[in-house]
């Protein structure tokens, strides 16, 4: 049943096992497999059907707008976008594929609506990850009161990725950052060469690894 699994889910911890048993018994969620490479699994703008969990294994994630694109991996244990679910457009911000073997669970919008929205546990830790996510974007927007060049890269980054830490890699072209932090070409260049030369980051053309 990979009860063990299961349980160390964000939104299932604490939830005994034979409530778990019970929701799989009566096929309220699935647990679906996703060789590596196979492709993107979920879209960005896709519509959001189900709540997704990634149980096991690595995805990378992509956020892409017509100016940069952001690029990061989530590991075992990530909830996959839960607010889409409820959200007023329900459709994905981020597209994701697997990098190596992994497992899902899926429960669909029907049953977290009709069945785990019942379980005290799991609307407690919703709500929990709910407003640790708020906070986070709250505390985003306070990178905006920045004093260096530095610190208005770094603070558009927190902005955008999805999990703090981790390596990410942004594409995007020099002159197009300066217009997103409001500084000119030449400061964000000389930025940036510093940040490589202490180890912050490594550069390509149009490419900026954000290293852990």
């Amino acid at each position: 049943m990979y009860y063990s699994l299961l349980s160390s889910l964000p939104l299932l911890q604490g939830i005994g096992a034979d409530v778990l048993l019970d929701w799989q018994e009566r096929h309220v969620m699935r647990i679906v497999s996703v060789e590596r490479d196979e492709g993107v699994v979920i879209g960005q703008g896709e519509y959001c059907r189900t709540l997704a969990m990634l149980m096991e294994g690595e995805m990378e994630c992509c956020l892409k707008t017509g100016d940069w694109e952001l690029y990061e991996t989530i590991s075992a244990g990530q909830v996959i976008e839960e607010e889409a679910v409820w959200s007023l457009s329900q459709r994905y911000a981020r597209s994701y594929r697997a990098t190596t073997d992994a497992r899902m669970l899926v429960v669909s919008r029907e049953h977290v609506m009709r069945t785990l929205m019942q379980n005290e546990i799991f609307r407690i830790n919703l709500l929990g990850r709910m407003a640790a996510r708020l906070e986070k974007r709250n505390m985003a927007a306070l990178d905006c009161i920045t004093s260096t060049v530095e610190e208005h890269i770094m603070g558009f980054v927190r902005r955008i990725q999805l999990n703090a830490g981790g390596e990410k890699v942004l594409n995007i072209k020099l002159e197009k950052l300066a217009d997103i932090v409001r500084e000119t070409r030449l400061n964000v260049s000389r930025t940036l060469h510093r940040m490589q030369d202490e180890g912050k980051i490594r550069m390509k053309r149009e490419r900026i690894v954000f290293l852990k």
